[in-house]
C-alpha cells in the first residue's frame, strides 16, 4: 500500500513536471520572439535576454527533476516523453 501511494506521487509530480515543461516552451518561445523584436527596432534587449537565460535555467532543472523522477519510477514504467533541450 505504501509503495502504490509512494509510485502515485511519483506519476503526478511527474505530471507536473511535464506541465512545467510544456509551458516553459511557451515562455521560452515568446522570450526569444521578444528579444527579436527589441533588437529589430535596435532597442536594449539585454534584460530581456538575462531574463531568457533564467527561463532556460529553470527549464534545465525542470528537466532534470523530471529524469530523476522517472529513473526512480523505472524507465519501463512511465510513458513521458523527453523534451528537446530549448537551447538547441
Amino acid at each position: 500500500m505504501v509503495q502504490d501511494r509512494t509510485r502515485q506521487h511519483l506519476l503526478e509530480q511527474a505530471e507536473v513536471t511535464e506541465r512545467h515543461l510544456a509551458q516553459s516552451e511557451v515562455t521560452i518561445a515568446e522570450q526569444r520572439k521578444r528579444i527579436a523584436w527589441q533588437d529589430g527596432l535596435g532597442r536594449e534587449s539585454v534584460r530581456s535576454r538575462e531574463l531568457l537565460a533564467t527561463y532556460l535555467r529553470v527549464r534545465a532543472s525542470h528537466i532534470a527533476h523530471h529524469d530523476s523522477l522517472v529513473l526512480e519510477l523505472g524507465q519501463d514504467t512511465i510513458t513521458f516523453k523527453r523534451r528537446p533541450n530549448p537551447r538547441q
